[in-house]
């Protein structure tokens, strides 16, 4: 049957048909009736290009595991559909079905809602090895390989979201690779192969894990066949750094047709602990992907008696196995969108859309903008995107009217593109793509506070200590520790007296709990004993002194492998209104391998756990996972800023802070503020703590709040399986200097961003 100009199918636009078949006998009376759906589409190589219905596609894709926490393998239709409305609302367009065919309704999902499929055969003997003892070499194995790739395409080949056949995973090269891949041009002409393990029998290179360097290198390689990385960013905990590297690629080379994220979710099965709710038996009915309940967490390798095991090595998603949204799955949908904004002209307002779909008119969309005055909303509007084809650019001017502007205020940009209807995977408004700029206004600068201006304070020196006190506080020093020993404003503790078991006051740290991207250089942190540094005070002293002001200074070396050591020299400027302004020099001597972080940490009361700050959020980011998290005015709970991870590692870093402020319930507290941008987090667990554990069900919840303030903490790589922290994002033990101011804050005395300037 000959049809003439069809609708065509893409995973943007996935128009499907209705196909009758209808069986009749010799006498023309109705059988039988069977129905099917059925797209219409084409995929071709062209220039080295993947192209669908003669457009070249990049691949933005995630590998997925079949997995449910309660049900494993035995995936519901509920489940799938979950899946592929995350996808599709975070700017995933293709699935890898590693390491095998999926359940056949998948696919049928999958057409309906549009998703590309690498359509994956159940051939794996990774534990052969790639020599001469895998399967693929051995002549007797060779009709089970080809029994499984032509199992999967006869089942399959008629779903238009099958773009490219694989032949499996690491399996090895070998003649039995040769064979299936000439009996799947046999079968099927109008898809392509791939097979990472023998790109010599496939239409399509491959690799898993590059480096950004050797994906460009591939980039530049003169060749006829595309370039496709099928297994690349590793998930595993906190992750996913420096995405953005790999799409910079991708996006200027040809060839480079895209990757897919290993993978898509954590495959924790649902566990209770000794104490927890009993949900187990044969009448227990789990609901759907339901969240932790009290007394449950995720299992991995290790925690069913199980030996040997992998430990958390399958807990390597962008979602948790309930599927909850993690700060990974964001900083994919903004690496991953499908529209650039870019400005054109800032001081005419002028921006340029650029349209990186492949079948969609920005004009289905609706341009939303709004203009912050540090975090603070003071302009906004909306209108209709502009008729901007496919690969097409257009020029958009913001009508924004110059505010009147404050002292050292900010003033951000943002501009969104947004649906402008209801759709099969999400309503009307759901963001598809943003960016944020800040604005080049020439700012009135903020007056500087004179220390005369400040009220007078006295000073008490002791044996042991040095205290400062003014008219509303109190800071004491002490000679043991090197560091602010107890800080008392209005009557209000922001800092508690140290005790012999814990010094409250800021100190240097070094370390971080490893993310399991440190699974390479974690050892060598705790070889050099960052986790634990021996200190010693050799001075405090007071350095000059005022009516309204005095200056201590404070020497403290921190020892950690023999011959190596850091060294803390700290001016703590106290001024006659309570504010300290802390000066810390830090210089690293010996052979320090690169460090997880150069910051100090303290330690504040129970009570201060309302955090608000100025910077990179909501969500947690790291400096080479930071894209999605813009620069806006935020306010959350520390128990909130605590992200689950499966395994506890260091997490809720926040980047790019201006400054931050805890508060208790009457709003009284401390503000950080810094003379450059650092980052903070704020949690009820040290990163020793976070170490020790393997589930957050295991953390005990402590009775302070853990500051931490850096200067500079790594990024995260992909370690745990792929390339190192990209060179720029590493901290090398060089000497910095991190200034910050503590200021004592309260409701009277302004609003936070007021008292910050």
């Amino acid at each position: 049957m000959k049809v003439e100009n069809p609708e065509k199918w893409t995973a943007e636009t996935p128009v499907l048909y209705t196909v009758l078949l209808t069986l009749k006998n010799s006498k023309g009376e109705i059988k039988e009736i069977e129905q099917t759906k059925f797209g219409f589409r084409k995929v071709e190589i062209k220039n080295s290009k993947l192209c669908i219905n003669g457009q070249p596609v990049l691949l933005k894709g995630v590998n997925r595991h079949e997995f449910d926490p309660d049900l494993g393998r035995a995936i519901t239709e509920d489940s799938m559909i979950k899946d592929i409305l995350l996808m599709k609302q975070f700017n995933i367009n293709t699935v890898r079905t590693c390491h095998y065919p999926d359940q056949p309704v998948w696919y049928d999902l999958c057409d309906k809602y549009g998703l590309y499929l690498i359509d994956e055969a159940n051939i794996e003997s990774h534990g052969m090895g790639y020599g001469k003892k895998s399967l693929g070499h051995d002549k007797s194995w060779q009709a089970a390989h080809i029994d499984r790739v032509v199992s999967m395409i006869e089942r399959d080949k008629n779903h238009p979201s099958i773009i490219i056949w694989s032949l499996g995973n690491e399996a090895g090269p070998g003649m039995n690779f040769q064979a299936c891949s000439k009996k799947i041009k046999e079968l099927d002409s109008s898809r392509f192969i791939h097979y990472e393990r023998m790109n010599s029998v496939t239409d399509i290179d491959s690799v898993m894990y590059p480096s950004v360097q050797s994906l460009i290198d591939a980039g530049e390689k003169k060749s006829d066949k595309p370039f496709f990385i099928c297994e690349y960013a590793h998930a595993m905990g906190n992750a996913i750094g420096n995405l953005q590297e790999y799409w910079d690629a991708i996006e200027k080379y040809d060839r480079l047709i895209g990757g897919c994220i290993w993978d898509w979710v954590d495959q924790g099965l649902r566990k209770n602990t000794p104490v927890g709710n009993r949900t187990t038996g044969i009448d227990y009915k789990p609901e759907s992907l339901a969240p932790l309940k009290k007394g449950e967490y995720w299992a991995y390798g290790g925690d069913f008696g199980d030996l040997p095991n992998d430990k958390n090595f399958c807990v390597n998603g962008i979602v948790s196995p309930d599927r909850q949204v993690s700060p990974k799955l964001w900083e994919v949908k903004k690496v991953y969108q499908y529209v650039d904004i870019k400005s054109d002209s800032l001081k005419s307002n002028q921006f340029v859309l650029s349209n990186k779909y492949n079948f969609i008119n920005l004009k289905q969309f609706t341009v939303k903008w709004s203009l912050k005055e540090n975090g603070k909303l003071i302009q906004n509007g909306e209108f209709n995107a502009p008729d901007t084809s496919p690969g097409n650019h257009s020029t958009v001017v913001i009508p924004v009217n110059n505010p009147e502007l404050q002292s050292g205020a900010e003033y951000w940009l943002r501009i969104a593109l947004v649906t402008k209807a209801d759709n099969s995977w999400s309503e009307k408004g759901h963001e598809i793509a943003w960016q944020q700029m800040r604005m080049p206004y020439k700012v009135p600068e903020t007056s500087i506070i004179k220390t005369a201006d400040t009220k007078k304070i006295n000073l008490e020196e002791n044996a042991d200590s040095i205290i400062v006190r003014g008219n509303n506080f109190l800071v004491s020093f002490s000679e043991k520790s090197g560091t602010i020993d107890e800080y008392v404003f209005n009557n209000n503790t922001i800092i508690n007296k140290s005790t012999d078991g814990q010094i409250n006051g800021p100190l240097l740290n070094i370390y971080r709990a490893p993310v399991d991207n440190d699974r390479y250089i974690r050892n060598k942190w705790l070889e050099f004993k960052l986790n634990n540094l021996k200190r010693e005070v050799l001075s405090l002293k007071i350095s000059s002194r005022e009516n309204n002001s005095v200056i201590i200074k404070s020497l403290i070396k921190y020892s950690g492998k023999t011959n190596s050591y850091f060294e803390q020299e700290t001016t703590w400027h106290v001024l006659g209104n309570g504010n300290i302004i802390v000066n810390n020099k830090i210089t690293p001597h010996g052979d320090f391998p690169d460090l997880p972080r150069i910051g100090v940490r303290m330690f504040l009361p129970d009570k201060l756990n309302h955090v608000s700050w100025f910077g990179r959020g909501p969500h947690e980011n790291y400096t080479d996972r930071k894209l999605s998290a813009d620069i806006d005015l935020y306010k959350s709970s520390v128990d909130d800023l605590f992200v689950h991870y499966v395994k506890p590692q260091a997490n809720g870093n926040h980047e790019d802070t201006r400054w931050v402020c805890l508060t208790d319930n009457k709003k009284n507290g401390l503000m950080i503020t810094a003379s450059n941008l650092f980052s903070f987090s704020a949690l009820h667990y040290t990163d020793n703590e976070l170490h020790a554990v393997r589930h957050p069900c295991k953390l005990k919840k402590r009775n302070d709040v853990v500051l931490c303030l850096d200067y500079r903490q790594a990024g995260l790589g992909g370690a745990s399986c792929g390339p190192y922290t990209l060179e720029k994002y590493r901290v090398k033990p060089q000497s910095c200097e991190f200034i910050f101011c503590l200021r004592p804050y309260s409701v009277e005395r302004g609003t936070e961003s007021t008292i910050a300037k």
